[in-house]
């Protein structure tokens, strides 16, 4: 295999301030009772008591500004939310797989640059497609999912393994030569997390779970494939017609690598602080991580090599979004602002709805403190 990681790593740095995004932030920072209060009159409208509900935790500076839940967790119960409850966290998955793989190419075992066909000859169409490429969202990889209408309600409720996953995207050709545009690409995670496998000789839970949860001590961290109970796990809504009903059953096995986590915010956090203090990879590497992915025409992928990273006032902001079936997730983090933030909701109602919230939070965070008692616009 080419060893280059160290090289294309530097060549990503390079890139880092160039990636702007049109999000509007205030200047000026609150994070007293004033943001507290706030915080709290932005969840509560928006997650009444009987409806599904949301767990957040928020902080500044290493320290827990909010951490609080509304809602129901079981509408057939009656059951509030509590900030301990375990949520799906859809496509915030994503960053766990991409973690990975970049601690294996910290230990030599896996190389930014290396093919896919490497790893998968049966993945033949992706030939060029390298492993920067599915880590930044510019590989091309396409498959059944957004090819086909209807595939996700005729074939997420069936069990599949890794292999069955890869096997089910073989035979679609790449989108774009590989490196030259971003689209998002479920496929693309996917075969990361397969080859997470064939590099470390573990399933992709064993490696997360040995490398990343029991270290991290995430705890309420699980994989939910294979028609597993989760524990203090929430009920997922959906809304039809103005009226919430049960989320329709997945098999998350069909989420492997990318989909198929269910976490709780302070899992969330604890995963935050060790990977910002070097405990999971270097400096250097999470740099990279968070650095926008070059495009060779010119411009760049909205991530970085895992994460979603975009730029607003001066400010970096990465993390990642989830939305699947019953949840809407989000979590990002402003590295020179310190601060963290996640939102985990039980309905899928409003796919954005979780980031919608952490945008608004974030923007509370950076607001400048307001006096007088005049009334208090929503944002």
């Amino acid at each position: 295999m080419n060893r280059k990681a160290g090289n294309h790593i530097t060549a990503i740095r390079l890139c880092a301030v160039l990636l702007l995004v049109s999000l509007t932030l205030p200047v000026g920072a609150d994070s007293g009772q004033q943001a507290v209060d706030r915080i709290g009159q932005i969840m509560s409208a928006r997650y009444p008591p009987g409806e599904p509900g949301a767990a957040l935790l928020v902080a500044r500076d290493d320290e827990v500004v909010f951490r609080g839940a509304f809602g129901l967790a079981s509408m057939e119960l009656g059951v509030p939310v509590t900030p301990e409850m375990v949520f799906g966290l859809a496509s915030i998955t994503k960053l766990f797989t991409a973690l990975g793989a970049m601690m294996l190419v910290e230990e030599g075992a896996l190389e930014l640059d290396d093919e896919v066909v490497e790893f998968l000859p049966e993945l033949e169409k992706t030939k060029g497609v390298t492993i920067a490429h599915l880590l930044s969202h510019t590989s091309g990889m396409t498959g059944p999912v957004s090819e086909i209408p209807g595939y996700p309600a005729d074939n997420f409720h069936r069990a599949i393994t890794s292999r069955e996953l890869i096997e089910s995207y073989a035979p679609y050709e790449l989108k774009f030569q590989p490196g030259t545009q971003f689209q998002y690409s479920n496929e693309g995670v996917a075969t990361l997390a397969r080859i997470i496998e064939i590099v470390s000789g573990q399933t992709w839970e064993e490696f997360l779970q040995e490398r990343i949860f029991r270290p991290v001590g995430m705890t309420s961290t699980h994989y939910a494939g294979h028609d597993r109970i989760i524990p203090m796990s929430v009920t997922g809504y959906t809304e039809h017609e103005e009226e919430w009903k049960r989320a329709r059953y997945t098999s998350f096995t069909r989420g492997f690598g990318m989909g198929a986590l269910f976490s709780n915010v302070d899992d969330l956090y604890a995963w935050y602080e060790a990977l910002l203090s070097g405990r999971l990879v270097s400096t250097e590497t999470l740099a990279a991580m968070l650095t926008p992915y070059p495009l060779t025409g010119g411009g760049h992928s909205r991530h970085g090599l895992g994460f979603v990273v975009t730029f607003a006032n001066g400010h970096k902001l990465v993390g990642h979004g989830g939305s699947h079936i019953g949840w809407s997730t989000f979590l990002m983090f402003v590295p020179d602002e310190k601060i963290f933030i996640t939102v985990l909701t039980n309905s899928s109602s409003d796919n954005g709805r979780a980031r919608r919230d952490a945008l608004d939070i974030l923007r509370v965070l950076l607001a400048p403190p307001r006096t007088g008692s005049g009334p208090d616009p929503r944002p």
